[in-house]
């Protein structure tokens, strides 16, 4: 491979990361950087995890219960549905919402690039498994929305619990893993928009400087069931999580 072939896409990968933190305020900065840190983290958890236990599904790296609560705290959201969910009952479409969206798909796609450009093959193969399902993309839709909303009323209600209880975080992992398996064997490692275009990006050609032309050419059906399905699901726990409080007495702070 010759040094131009390996060394363009690391310089636009640094080029990326520079254009986005410069373009950013300080409140998106740090969205931007724990994102990068928690999706790290979560990679790191589910390898680790993979070597004790099967099955383990690869979007399980994109919740990573023992940093959760600690962002949460700071008002971060790197979990993107779960952000949705928190954004349903306001103001969904405001600027800053959207901003936010827009600064974790970036922080994504940073980390989707230093995987894709920087580790070797071999390791790169043990963090990344592309969703894919036999389902067809009604089924693969409702699949996705249900397993994801599942999962976010997990991750709203389930952490409070531990907190009175005084229980480690780590036992969330008890809450999400059975949801994250299912999803593993009927839709592939999705639940999470982001996540899903991150790993399809990582396993295509494309490069950091064509990624509008990448977006563009993913087939409808990936789409419907890997963007539509996890961001109908986070609307549907934002809706219920309301209602789940007030009828079943559970709290979520």
């Amino acid at each position: 491979v010759s040094t131009q072939s390996t060394g363009s896409p690391i310089f636009f990968l640094f080029l990326w990361a520079f254009f986005v933190m410069a373009s950013l305020t300080e409140t998106l900065k740090q969205e931007y950087i724990f994102t990068i840190i928690f999706v790290l983290a979560g990679l790191s958890l589910r390898s680790a995890l993979g070597f004790i236990a099967s099955g383990i599904p690869l979007a399980l790296a994109s919740v990573c219960p023992p940093l959760l609560d600690k962002f949460h705290k700071r008002q971060v959201f790197p979990y993107t549905p779960l952000f949705i969910a928190q954004k349903t009952s306001g103001k969904l479409l405001s600027q800053q919402v959207l901003l936010t969206l827009a600064v974790q798909l970036a922080a994504y796609l940073t980390v989707a690039g230093l995987i894709k450009n920087l580790l070797p093959t071999p390791l790169k193969h043990l963090l990344i498994e592309a969703p894919q399902t036999a389902l067809d993309p009604l089924q693969g839709f409702l699949v996705e929305t249900g397993l994801t909303c599942g999962i976010i009323l997990v991750l709203t209600f389930i952490p409070p619990l531990l907190v009175r209880k005084k229980l480690p975080p780590v036992l969330l992992l008890l809450g999400v893993i059975p949801l994250f398996v299912i999803g593993k064997k009927t839709t592939g490692p999705s639940l999470n928009p982001f996540f899903a275009l991150s790993m399809f990006y990582i396993q295509s050609s494309a490069t950091l400087s064509t990624l509008l032309q990448f977006f563009a050419s993913l087939p409808a059906h990936q789409l419907i069931v890997y963007v539509a399905g996890p961001f109908a699901g986070a609307f549907l726990a934002g809706l219920l999580i309301p209602f789940v409080s007030k009828n079943f007495k559970l709290r979520t702070d």
